[in-house]
């Protein structure tokens, strides 16, 4: 009897055993309440670059991982962090596996918004609570031969790393240095290699949890500050613009408020401009040309540099289609833009991207469809607003703050030294004419321009 009872026990605990280790196992290969995982091969930002390829050309499980992998992606082209840390920084569920083929691709990153139109555009208006967007990946066949013992990179543009510094330009190619003094030499891609894959459109929530899309826990997208430029002296001081309001959503769209008005424009669209600039002379003097003032295109590359100030600024009223878009059908007063630099002999076209010259969609001075001062007031919302919050390129090293000092110093050909100070020999300079408050909000706008670059750091 207490045999049978020795017995009956053990049969129990054996079935409670028996089952917990099934359940054990069952649980290890389905788990209802584990987030799907996504096959990336973590090898390199290469293999993992396209592996998100892949992915996005199948699909993603949930419509906010298309953000978590805009933030991946950009994260492991602008930095050099383990590939493993960026997947569990942005919340993104994977599992190691190696590619079955061996074309590895470069991509970047662009968001396609179902409310612009071709030409990068609002078409509908601006819906405070949420955006319908969707994901395109650009990328082109991985190119060994520009990698050489990890000391050379191709791109899609020339452009160095976030906080690096150039070294020299070539016509297909520019040198940047790390801080570490360690040189990387940045090539083109070939065009003709470039292919897209675009995920769905999905609408992400402004008033939501933004964490959710990869953001941090206390992360605001909308930012919005007041700002009102004078206008220069060179283009009649006696203008005066109205007090307009800007809202920075994301670092990605930029909102411009005045009276009844409003301008919608994208990140990737102002940096894009240039596309419709017409192929100018390398040489100044081969051309009939006109020049127009060019404060902004005489900036110091470091306090103390004076080789800009003579730059000479040339703009004509013709344009180049690009991809079948004629941007006079959107901007009748566009016009194409070059800044040219003297050498010591010849002037030559500026490429540096603090200097560079850069297509206006209102041209100030030559357009002769609207009056001065509309002309001018739409020269600022469309030109130089864009440009006083993202710059003239991804890697333009001034920041929001000195281009809102430059700004006010515009007014008067009297602070125009403060063209040749930079960093917090500007901030601090006697001359410098800026509100605390403004300069304070500048902060905010640092804060969140750079916000990956902070979170990662």
């Amino acid at each position: 009897m207490k045999l049978g009872k020795f017995y009956t026990v053990l049969l129990v605990v054996g079935l409670i055993v028996g089952t917990l280790l099934f359940l054990g196992v069952f649980s290890s290969v389905f788990n209802p309440f584990e987030k799907p995982k996504y096959a990336i091969d973590t090898t390199n930002q290469y293999t993992a670059q396209t592996s998100m390829v892949h992915r996005v050309n199948e699909g993603v499980y949930h419509p906010s991982d298309y953000y978590k992998i805009y933030h991946f992606l950009n994260a492991i082209v602008e930095t050099e962090g383990s590939i493993e840390a960026y997947l569990d920084l942005f919340d993104i569920p994977y599992y190691y596996e190696p590619l079955s083929d061996s074309h590895l691709y470069q991509v970047k990153t662009n968001w396609v918004y179902n409310d612009f139109d071709s030409n990068g555009l609002y078409t509908a208006g601006f819906n405070h609570e949420y955006e319908e967007k969707k994901l395109v990946l650009s990328y082109v066949p991985f190119q060994e031969e520009y990698i050489n013992a990890g000391e050379a990179r191709m791109h899609f543009e020339l452009r160095c790393p976030d906080n690096w510094s150039y070294v020299l330009y070539y016509e297909e190619a520019v040198e940047c240095e790390a801080q570490e003094s360690k040189v990387y030499s940045y090539a083109r891609y070939d065009s003709e290699q470039l292919k897209v894959v675009e995920g769905s459109f999905f609408i992400r929530y402004f008033n939501s949890d933004q964490t959710q899309y990869g953001f941090s826990e206390n992360y605001q997208p909308f930012f919005s500050f007041d700002y009102r430029s004078p206008i220069p002296w060179y283009l009649g001081g006696s203008v005066v613009l109205p007090n307009m309001t800007l809202t920075l959503i994301d670092n990605d769209k930029l909102i411009v408020f005045w009276g009844d008005n409003q301008f919608f424009i994208n990140r990737n669209f102002h940096y894009n401009r240039n596309v419709f600039n017409i192929e100018f002379d390398n040489n100044i003097e081969t051309m009939d040309y006109s020049t127009s003032p060019a404060f902004f295109h005489q900036l110091a590359e470091y306090t103390g540099d004076q080789t800009n100030l003579d730059n000479l600024k040339v703009t004509v009223l013709e344009t180049v289609e690009h991809q079948g878009i004629n941007i006079l059908d959107s901007f009748p007063d566009a016009s194409s833009e070059v800044v040219y630099q003297w050498d010591g002999e010849v002037y030559t076209i500026v490429e540096s991207p603090l200097n560079m010259g850069s297509f206006n969609f209102a041209d100030a001075r030559l357009s002769l469809s609207h009056n001065v001062t509309n002309l001018v007031l739409l020269h600022y919302v469309y030109d130089v607003y864009p440009y006083m919050v993202w710059g003239n390129a991804r890697n333009d090293t001034s920041t929001v703050r000195e281009r809102l000092i430059w700004d006010q110093a515009s007014l008067s050909i009297g602070r125009s030294h403060l063209r040749t100070y930079r960093g917090r020999d500007l901030y601090t300079h006697p001359d410098t004419s800026i509100s605390d408050t403004l300069l304070k909000r500048d902060l905010l706008v640092d804060e969140i321009i750079d916000l990956l670059q902070k979170r990662l750091s």
